[in-house]
């Protein structure tokens, strides 16, 4: 299926252009910002990532599928349970669980947990949500799922003031450049339309 060419662009805001996530992981976003256009050319004014966290997800899954990767979304896993020392491949520190999204490559798979924020950003909300994602990615099996990843995405779709953007936009920036995020790109939409940003963290590790 042929994907029309992107008016969205997308600009890489945080991230080590040496590592294999940073070539292939803004491709695929690439691929998300042409489908976001051709949602956009035929939506006029609707946001395809202004849904819910499924509904960005399932777009993202698409647009890792466009790039030429295998995808799974709700994928069924078992899990580490928390608080036990992980003693093999039966016992009580596994239990039967959901991942958000499973993308494989040739080189490397990486198993990802979303949390999705609108409307309000404040360091203290994206924090919560960081450690969130964290959590629930720190509970995947690295060897059995791929590598972990915490992602945040977070749209401003629904932010109908110019000023409170821009603001909002500053405190994500500043969060991402300050915090555990290693890679964060902006998705930028034509018509001056606000932005999204997806944010990723390897291998992360909750706090709690």
């Amino acid at each position: 299926m042929t994907v029309s060419p992107t008016t969205t662009t997308v600009v890489c805001l945080k991230g080590n252009k040496r590592q294999m996530e940073h070539r292939l992981w803004e491709d695929w976003l690439q691929y998300a910002a042409r489908l976001f256009d051709r949602h956009y050319g035929r939506w006029a004014n609707d946001d395809p990532f202004g849904y819910n966290e499924a509904a960005s997800v399932s777009l993202l899954a698409a647009a890792a599928s466009f790039a030429g990767h295998v995808v799974q979304t709700e994928f069924s896993t078992q899990k580490k349970v928390a608080g036990h020392p992980v003693v093999g491949t039966r016992g009580t520190d596994r239990r039967y669980g959901r991942g958000d999204l499973l993308i494989r490559t040739e080189k490397r798979s990486w198993a990802f947990e979303f949390k999705q924020r609108f409307g309000k950003f404040t360091e203290s909300y994206l924090r919560t949500d960081l450690e969130r994602a964290s959590k629930c990615a720190d509970a995947i099996f690295e060897d059995e799922d791929g590598v972990p990843v915490a992602a945040l995405i977070m749209n401003l779709s629904l932010i109908e003031d110019d000023e409170k953007i821009e603001k909002s936009c500053e405190v994500i920036e500043q969060f991402a450049r300050n915090s555990d995020i290693d890679f964060c790109w902006r998705l930028d939409p034509p018509d001056k339309c606000a932005p999204t940003y997806f944010c990723f963290t390897i291998r992360a590790e909750s706090t709690t």
